[in-house]
């Protein structure tokens, strides 16, 4: 059979010892058959393979059937119905997917230059945003293209190339659609300007100050103008997002409801976008591993709730996502962290010391990686969102009663912000919980995560 349908003498072999695996039967059947290939490409053609157990009237297995049909073009329909659905959400959400096109240029960019400096952890980081991202849009077949490549041991220039090649192709091939020809075309969007705003501008400009010392306070009331006309509504921002969440929330079979408030608070794309470009990770964290699964609540309601919160104080915006759910699972967190060596065994790790550790590179409580989680890329890529922003991070879980993560973003960026990021670091070093901390881009070792200089932990 293996033979019959082309295989390499290696996957034949492989195919032959699932097969006597089946006549064995010490195994269930269902766990013998799924190691046996269900997908096979052959000369273009797609063909679907199904097993199944034929046992004589004792319960023995007699035979195994095998059932072989051509689903190529079934394939090509599902492929062109995937491409339909995430058309209909570009079109609904045209404005923060060509935010989505630039911030995915960039991420290339910034995946090619980390790989330059041999900093996987980093293009890692990069990689998974675009998938989580890519998944918001409906972009399942790129997404799946970027999981392929996280599969890798060591991430390589050429797949990353090729999946940047698939995503000029979705651009190119749908330009007359989406008005997007390449991923460095996307357009600024356009900034809608009221004529009262515009007057107030226009009077601002025509009455410069007459003395020097006044100059500078002049420029910022230019800026702080400038800055409101750009501002942009928190759910224009966001895009699918909300939708993505409920439609992850029925993959894994949880009944969520998502609660968005504050999406009508107005903010610049440019100094809160790092962080909303990767609030997919927190969303996704909470959905997999945060909300218990069907039956599995106690005494809670049925249906679980996630929260996704924007605030604004004088000096910076907040940004917050709780849920109801287990809470982090310290112990785990601990474990996986021993394990992989980055705290010592002996070493007694205070509540907040523990709940640092989901920001650790690569670390994650989940037994299996999946499309979904399970790499622990993806709250170390929040981590350094946030440290770009120059913000701060809150953790605050409860045991069976749920986990907040809050974010707060400086509406002004200080001065020097390279050593300002280094002197918070420092300062952060004093809690960081693993003892060898991985180091970055330039080989400088760095605590509480690759990028999280002065990220603010605590513990309920």
């Amino acid at each position: 059979m293996a033979e019959a349908l082309g295989f390499s003498d290696v996957a034949a072999q492989n195919v032959d010892a699932c097969i006597q695996q089946v006549f064995d039967d010490v195994l269930p059947e269902e766990l013998s058959c799924d190691q046996i290939p269900s997908r096979l490409v052959r000369n273009g053609v797609v063909l679907r393979v199904q097993v199944s157990v034929v046992r004589d009237a004792d319960g023995q297995v007699a035979q195994i059937l095998f059932g072989i049909s051509d689903v190529t073009n079934l394939e090509e329909a599902e492929r062109a119905n995937r491409e339909s659905r995430a058309l209909l959400a570009v079109l609904k959400n045209p404005l923060p997917f060509q935010r989505f096109v630039a911030d995915v240029n960039e991420r290339f960019g910034s995946i090619r230059e980390a790989l330059h400096h041999a900093d996987d952890g980093r293009a890692r980081r990069e990689l998974h945003t675009i998938k989580g991202n890519a998944h918001c849009f409906g972009l399942t077949d790129i997404a799946k293209r970027a999981h392929a490549v996280e599969e890798f041991p060591t991430i390589e220039l050429p797949p990353v190339v090729d999946l940047e090649q698939e995503f000029e192709s979705f651009l190119t091939s749908h330009f007359d659609v989406l008005g997007i020809r390449s991923l460095n075309g996307a357009r600024h969007a356009p900034v809608r300007v009221s004529d009262t705003a515009l007057e107030e501008l226009e009077a601002l400009v025509e009455k410069p100050p007459l003395q020097a010392r006044d100059l500078s306070l002049w420029q910022a009331a230019l800026r702080e103008r400038v800055t409101a006309l750009r501002a942009r509504s928190i759910s224009e921002l966001l895009g699918p997002l909300p939708e993505q969440v409920q439609t992850l929330a029925a993959r894994l079979d949880k009944a969520v409801e998502l609660k968005v408030r504050g999406g009508e608070l107005k903010v610049p794309p440019a100094r809160l976008g790092p962080v909303l470009s990767v609030l997919t990770h927190a969303l996704r964290n909470a959905l997999d591993h945060g909300i218990e699964p069907r039956g599995a609540r106690g005494d809670k309601p049925a249906t679980a709730t996630l929260e996704l919160a924007f605030e604004e104080t004088p000096s910076a915006w907040r940004v917050s996502v709780s849920d109801d759910g287990r809470g982090l699972d310290l112990a785990k967190l601990h474990a996986k962290a021993v394990a992989r060596g980055l705290v010592e065994a002996d070493r007694e790790l205070s509540q907040r010391e523990l709940c640092a550790l989901i920001f650790a590179p690569k670390l994650s409580t989940a037994d299996e990686v999946s499309e979904i989680s399970g790499r622990g890329e993806g709250m170390a890529a929040v981590s350094e969102a946030v440290a770009l922003c120059q913000g701060v991070i809150d953790v605050q879980t409860l045991a069976g009663q749920g986990t907040k993560l809050v974010i707060e973003v400086p509406k002004s960026l200080q001065e020097g912000p390279q050593d300002a990021a280094q002197d918070a670091a420092q300062d952060a070093a004093q809690d960081a919980p693993w003892a060898e901390p991985p180091e970055d881009s330039h080989g400088h070792r760095v605590d509480l995560g690759t990028a999280s200089p002065g990220a603010r932990l605590a513990c309920l």
